[in-house]
């Protein structure tokens, strides 16, 4: 038998997937565990103070979706909802109704009429008047312990009822009565949030009329402000949608020269942030667009802070001029954009060397297993200053891989700061392969390094550590003077 606190449980994940994940796949997986569990019996759910009741059965709100149950219920004045041989279907259009906007509905009819053909199996009364709408933190959680097994019958059994809870007979020897349950939090004046919502309304569009945008962010933040202190997440999502409703296109332009420079920048991103793609796209523009060096690096800051609508940022790696391209390239590379290398190892070859050197550092930011292969040909660019760039940011972690690579480039290499680099570039790395070639070049004088390249493969070896203390060791007993002193003080600064 299926617990009750379970079958709780898994209806507030799905609400709460819904919510933020409704296309997820684990959705209908869950809907079905939930189908299953339920099977033909009946089963009711009530709101209740300080949690929810289950088939007569009171939930406290401890159990796992007890609280948000009652709040979901709540929010769209349900008094009682009863389940019977419910589908799939039934429950997807139920969980629509219970995540929905509280106002969705212009009337209790339309919300039922919503349910369509499950209004046969699922059943819903109506509250006689308005209810308190409660709220608990910690919603993640129910998505994040939701699994096929999830609904397992080794679940505990739920609590007591409310009414046997009560009617306990206190054992022999004992000192007290059974502690009533806990008391719910006082309600919270549901008028609080819908006034406040208004003046904030009000603000916004006299700040808009004014042109006065320094005052609407105050009106933005203090909508974010209102989002995280929300007792609820309906209230919380109120707020978000409202603040969408009267930002519009003209605004965000507005709040990102906000975001652009200034005392305001931080408030004006977080704003920014809260609006979404919209605002990601209109910082593209922006960025392509303006002319000014300094507004436009502000606007280029501001957009690699943006999480959605990255898209964008990807698409303009198509575009036909270079610095758009540039800088596009290095917000992938800001914004760790892990789609975007097929894009980046396509301009690997771009005709412009700026491009090239963008595209090299974004590919090293990104860091994936998919960037080896465009970064092992740019070790190979035509230009002295994309190999350099290259060799001088590649992580000694992550690109160990390319070794071998760096390590063939130096049999060719002429030029003197690409030659650093690549040295460099092998110490960090310390692999086997990378300390022989370090080796052959500090033992072997030659007519392109000389032996100031002997002295920098010293110097590398030295930023590999332990690995490579054998390698000097050996370079310390050897006849080159300056190179043995190099090497002898490269073991005197390692660790004892």
């Amino acid at each position: 038998m299926v617990s009750p606190s379970a079958i709780v449980a898994n209806l507030a994940a799905l609400v709460h997937l819904a919510r933020r994940q409704p296309d997820t796949a684990e959705f209908d997986e869950a809907a079905r565990v939930l189908v299953s569990a339920l099977g033909a019996a009946p089963v009711s759910f009530r709101p209740a103070a300080g949690g929810v009741i289950f088939n007569g059965k009171w939930l406290p709100s401890e159990a796992l979706g007890a609280a948000h149950i009652t709040e979901y219920l709540q929010a769209q004045g349900i008094q009682g909802l009863q389940l019977s041989g419910v589908t799939v279907p039934d429950v997807r259009a139920l969980v629509q109704v219970l995540a929905a906007y509280p106002g969705s509905f212009a009337t209790w009819q339309d919300m039922v009429a919503s349910l369509g053909s499950a209004t046969e199996r699922v059943k819903l009364s109506q509250a006689a008047t308005d209810l308190p709408i409660t709220h608990e933190e910690a919603a993640v959680e129910l998505t994040a312990s939701m699994s096929p097994a999830f609904l397992a019958p080794s679940m505990p059994e739920a609590p007591l009822a409310q009414a046997e809870y009560e009617s306990l007979e206190v054992t022999r020897g004992s000192t007290g009565m059974v502690p009533p349950p806990p008391k719910p939090p006082p309600p919270r004046d549901t008028n609080e949030d819908r006034k406040r919502l208004d003046r904030l309304i009000a603000q916004g569009r006299s700040a808009i009329s004014a042109g006065d945008w320094n005052a609407l962010l105050d009106v933005a933040t203090e909508y974010l402000e209102s989002v995280n202190t929300a007792q609820s997440e309906a209230t919380a999502r109120m707020y978000r949608l409202e603040l969408r409703r009267f930002i519009t296109r003209p605004e965000i332009m507005q709040l990102a020269r906000l975001a652009a420079s200034g005392a305001r920048r931080d408030q004006a991103i977080a704003v920014l942030r809260q609006l979404g793609a919209e605002a990601t796209e209109i910082l593209m523009e922006l960025v392509v667009e303006t002319e000014q060096m300094n507004l436009r690096r502000g606007y280029f800051v501001a957009l690699s802070r943006m999480t959605e609508g990255t898209d964008v940022v990807v698409h303009h790696l198509s575009h036909p001029v270079w610095y758009v391209v540039r800088n596009a390239a290095e917000l992938c590379g800001e914004m760790e954009i892990d789609r975007a290398v097929p894009d980046l190892a396509r301009l690997a070859t771009h005709a412009d060397e700026r491009v090239r050197k963008a595209v090299a550092v974004a590919l090293i930011k990104i860091g994936t297993s998919t960037t080896l292969e465009p970064l092992s040909r740019m070790i190979r660019d035509a230009s002295a200053t994309v190999r350099t760039v290259v060799l001088g940011n590649l992580d000694g972690d992550r690109h160990r891989p390319l070794a071998m690579p760096v390590a063939t480039l130096l049999k060719g290499e002429e030029s003197p700061e690409v030659m650093r680099e690549a040295l460099f570039a092998l110490g960090r790395m310390g692999t086997p392969d990378a300390l022989m070639a370090l080796r052959n070049v500090a033992q072997t004088e030659t007519k392109r390094g000389g032996k100031k390249a002997r002295l920098q493969a010293v110097e590398a070896l030295a930023l590999a550590r332990s690995p490579a203390r054998p390698v000097l060791a050996a370079l310390a007993e050897g006849k080159d003077r300056e190179v043995a002193e190099a090497a002898a003080r490269a073991l005197a600064e390692f660790p004892k």
